[in-house]
């Protein structure tokens, strides 16, 4: 009672929100900018899937299946459940992959990312036999969900990101050098690219409106 007593006879002061506050908040939020752009690799960036690039890859993925149509036609069953087992492994995998790049190695080098990432297909493709066949049904079932999806970046990494519902900010080595190069032809932006100037820090700043 003599709490909501004083209460009522003493306002709490209010906290100073002055010029000086916001200027400190714009110092703060310039100096992690900056301190992320000296890190390149702490933002990484992906050129968007470019249409030709995109055409490309769902040709190419679906070129591999075809090259599958008529040795699984031919093989036994016990081959077919073989084949799939290798894919189904191939993207639980991958799957795993992605998890952990996203929760302990987010920082990682897209393009360093992408030569590791790339390492268990090809040493699945060296054994030969189905297992190159499952090896290839993975990468061209992934290449066609890049192109329907539109997703940028390294394949063996879109049947997690379809099933994730996140993309990977590793590079895919033979296709994103394209889109680059597509995007710099159509004169398209590249996405979500962090200010690197002063002029832009100002530019990308929002303007604050004056007292009413």
């Amino acid at each position: 009672m003599v709490l909501v007593e004083w209460t009522a006879y003493h306002e709490v002061p209010a906290l100073p929100h002055d010029g000086a506050t916001i200027a400190t908040e714009e110092v703060e939020t310039m100096n992690r900018t900056r301190a992320e752009q000296t890190n390149p690799v702490s933002t990484p960036t992906l050129p968007a899937a470019m249409p030709i690039s995109r055409v490309l890859r769902g040709a190419l993925g679906a070129a591999m299946l075809a090259m599958l149509v008529q040795p699984l036609h031919e093989g036994s069953w016990s081959g077919r459940f073989f084949f799939g087992g290798v894919v189904f492994g191939l993207a639980v995998l991958y799957t795993l992959i992605h998890l952990a790049i996203g929760r302990v190695a987010p920082r990682l080098h897209p393009w360093a990312g992408a030569f590791l990432a790339v390492a268990p297909v090809v040493g699945v493709f060296s054994l030969g036999g189905t297992y190159a066949a499952g090896a290839v049904g993975y990468i061209g079932l992934s290449l066609l969900v890049q192109a329907l999806r539109g997703d940028p970046g390294c394949e063996v990494m879109a049947l997690p990101g379809l099933m994730l519902r996140r993309t990977t900010h590793l590079v895919c080595i033979l296709f994103t050098p394209l889109d680059w190069i597509e995007g710099k032809l159509r004169g398209a932006r590249r996405g979500s690219r962090v200010p690197r100037t002063d002029r832009e820090l100002d530019s990308a700043r929002p303007e604050r409106e004056g007292p009413a």
